[in-house]
């Protein structure tokens, strides 16, 4: 782990839940559609989201030269310098612009403070892509005439101290690869990839290098170019450390068991979530909505019998997971503090995937008879937030699919039967506390919906941003000298037994920890000058202040 120091004018602050910022070059919305900003205007750089992009123009062979620039262009097609500033996607993130950078560019937050860069979407320029795909004047073909050839074109993205890559922390993603034994695995990026950089640790900025295995006399062929859009970060050390995964285990259910609310429970717990679960006593009693509890394993029995089984024949991890109806939405009961999720882990039930895999007596097989009807099956994922009470906006939504056959090559066409890796915190640009759910297929009859309205979750991974249990424990503790030079005291004005103490890096390596009653000198031998973090926890109270060592 890296550390990075500066200078505070400051002696500490509260570190307590701090949000999550995204630059998304939203600020440029108002460019127009297939248009650029290359640094023309000779601002030297352009802002977005506390991240500063430097961007350099010649104006003496009036050509971008180097750093940054921005972009609206859409064309995915032609594929020369002529269309330098468009991505390969064809399409933006969120409709927003989307950045381009050349080899060696950087961006640092604007008051070079240390933060911890999550992640961020990358993808081919149109003109690179293309140069690798079919080769031009300059550059080779990738794999060469055989397609065996061993090309690769990487990116190195390095976290930056003092003004500089750091050389030892870096992370490399590779915007096309032939170095496979088997030649079907060989790629080229064709569209947005989410990279997560969590590994770098707080850092000051990112620095990007490009090479290629394409190498002349005059250094790198390939087009030396790429394209960036929705960087998060965040500044928060309380919420790197506040992680945990909803596996619905805590209900403990038996292997190969089910739990529909059938004990007149009309919601299930877990993590401070709560999960709606409508049981109908009537006609014999049937689980009427929302969400249900299953250890099933059944991945090969077809039918309604078969309802409370996942296609991925059993959880993503442990053994429980759930089932959900149309229509749905879950809940954050949590007072102590409010939860962020990130992810959430996503599949078919094995009655859904069997219905459109081969039909059924209510249902089409997708794809139908000559395997060209464009179905498919998706579920839209509505975010909310705490501060929205409920009630879902229409206007804001994610569409995963759990069945596709809309594509001109049916060899595309695909029904999921494996649990997916959906990022919540990468799709949206705020933080998001809960989760609402609308199935919607292309195969409806006279009474709606023909396909099986089932899909299964698990492993929902969040973050906790905490609440006034901690700010009143903050005001209840005080860590003197600071700035310190060989030690610091821990002083707690509270009559509790026990509580933990860590001493953590701006990389949030711990350093040091222990329990103290309430009082604790801890000795700082060894330790580099910087800025680091004391964190005080007892039960679910946590506070933490930041710290100056000289």
């Amino acid at each position: 782990m890296k550390r990075f120091y500066t200078l505070l004018g400051f002696l500490f602050i509260v570190a307590l839940g701090n949000a999550q910022t995204y630059s998304s070059f939203k600020l440029f919305d108002s460019m127009p559609l297939d248009t650029f900003n290359d640094g023309r205007d000779l601002s030297g750089e352009f802002i977005d989201g506390n991240l500063r992009f430097p961007s350099v123009y010649d104006t003496v062979w009036g050509y971008w030269k180097s750093g940054w620039a921005v972009s609206t262009m859409r064309d995915d097609t032609t594929d020369d310098a002529t269309n330098l500033y468009s991505v390969i996607t064809g399409a933006r993130i969120d409709e927003s612009p989307y950045a381009l950078g050349q080899n060696n560019s950087f961006l640092q937050t604007e008051n070079k403070e240390g933060v911890l860069f999550e992640g961020m979407y990358i993808s081919n320029t149109t003109f690179a892509y293309f140069s690798m795909k079919n080769g031009d004047a300059f550059a080779k073909k990738f794999g060469g005439d055989t397609g065996n050839d061993p090309d690769f074109f990487k990116l190195r993205i390095y976290g930056m101290k003092n003004n500089n890559a750091d050389s030892t922390n870096f992370i490399d993603f590779y915007l096309a690869d032939f170095r496979f034994d088997e030649d079907s695995l060989d790629y080229i990026v064709d569209d947005w990839w989410y990279v997560d950089l969590s590994p770098l640790g707080y850092v000051e900025g990112l620095s990007f290098e490009l090479s290629s295995s394409d190498v002349g006399d005059w250094g790198m062929n390939t087009p030396a170019f790429f394209a960036v859009d929705k960087i998060k970060y965040s500044y928060d050390y309380e919420k790197h450390f506040s992680d945990f995964v909803i596996s619905f285990e805590e209900n403990n259910l038996s292997l190969d068991s089910t739990w529909i609310g059938e004990n007149a429970d009309d919601n299930f717990f877990d993590s401070g979530f709560s999960f709606p679960s409508v049981y109908d006593t009537s006609y014999g009693g049937y689980w009427a909505s929302g969400f249900a509890l299953s250890t099933m394993r059944d991945d090969i029995n077809h039918g309604s019998s078969n309802l409370y089984s996942c296609i991925a024949g059993g959880a993503y991890d442990g053994i429980t997971y759930a089932i959900s109806q149309n229509n749905t939405k879950f809940k954050s009961e949590r007072v102590d503090a409010f939860p962020v999720i990130k992810n959430i882990k996503i599949t078919n039930t094995s009655y859904a995937y069997y219905s459109m895999k081969e039909g059924d007596a209510f249902a089409k097989k997708f794809g139908g008879a000559t395997g060209d009807d464009p179905d498919f099956f998706k579920l839209r994922i509505y975010p909310l937030q705490l501060n929205d009470l409920g009630k879902i906006d229409s206007s804001r939504y994610y569409d995963f699919y759990l069945a596709d056959f809309r594509f001109d090559d049916n060899s595309k066409d695909y029904i999921v039967d494996d649990w997916i890796n959906v990022n919540i915190d990468s799709i949206f640009d705020f933080e998001v506390s809960e989760l609402a759910f609308e199935l919607i297929s292309s195969d409806v009859g006279d009474w709606g919906m023909n396909t099986p309205a089932f899909f299964a979750l698990d492993a929902m991974g969040c973050d906790l941003v905490l609440g006034t249990n901690n700010q009143e424990l903050l005001t209840q503790i005080n860590v003197f000298p600071n700035p310190a030079s060989d030690y610091i005291n821990i002083d707690v004005f509270r009559n509790d037994n026990y509580f933990d103490y860590k001493l953590v890096d701006m990389s949030g390596k711990v350093l040091i920890k222990g329990q103290l009653s309430q009082q604790k000198t801890i000795y700082l031998n060894g330790i580099k000058a910087g800025i680091y973090f004391v964190e005080v926890s007892n039960g679910n109270r946590k506070a933490v202040k930041k710290i100056v060592k000289l």
